[in-house]
C-alpha cells in the first residue's frame, strides 16, 4: 500500500483473509493509514474494496478518516 504497486496489492489482497486487511504494525498503522499517509488514492480504494476500514485508530488515535482529504474519504464510502 505504501508503495503504490496496484498490482502487487491486488494479489496480496486476494490471497490474505478479510479480516486481515485491517491489521496493525507496532504504531497502530493498518495498510489503509501508510496509503494514506503517502497520499496513494487507488491504493486506499483498492483497500476500501477489500474491506479495510477508515475508522481505526493508530497508537496516535488517528484514523484514516482524519488523515485524506474529504473528496478521497468520498471514494472509500
Amino acid at each position: 500500500a505504501g508503495t503504490n504497486r496496484i498490482g502487487a496489492l491486488q494479489a496480496l489482497l486476494a490471497a490474505l483473509p478479510r479480516a486481515a486487511v485491517d491489521a496493525q504494525d507496532k504504531l497502530g498503522q493498518t495498510a489503509m493509514h501508510v496509503a494514506a499517509l503517502e497520499q496513494h488514492e487507488e491504493a486506499c480504494v483498492l483497500l476500501a474494496e477489500a474491506g479495510a476500514s477508515v475508522d481505526v485508530k493508530n497508537a496516535q488515535g488517528e484514523a484514516v478518516a482524519d488523515m485524506i482529504p474529504e473528496r478521497v474519504l468520498q471514494r472509500l464510502q
